[in-house]
């Protein structure tokens, strides 16, 4: 999730890739909203809401169960998975 409205404004800001790369946000995959999934690359809203209905099914543990969603595959994986990560339960982060 992004924790604040000026920060999704921040990544609103900046539409390419390297730019979003260079501030290093990411989304967190068990918190993210509809919209802010909606805005990974590759991802439109009938994939964002695959991903909420997976994660109301079964919690993300890692990103890498991305892949157990329909419509993600190899090729979206790769795309998406510098933008999202899992927190860490034991750690908190």
């Amino acid at each position: 999730m992004i924790n604040s409205y000026r920060e999704k404004n921040v990544f609103e800001a900046f539409e390419d890739s390297d730019s979003r790369q260079a501030l290093n946000v990411k989304i967190e995959l068990n918190e993210a909203s509809l919209e802010e999934l909606d805005f990974l690359p590759c991802i439109g809203k009938k994939t964002a809401m695959k991903i909420i209905e997976f994660r109301q099914k079964n919690k993300f543990n890692s990103i890498e169960d991305l892949r157990q969603v329909e419509g993600i595959g190899d090729k979206k994986f790769r795309q998406i998975s510098k933008w999202v990560y899992v927190k860490d339960k034991d750690r908190g982060n």
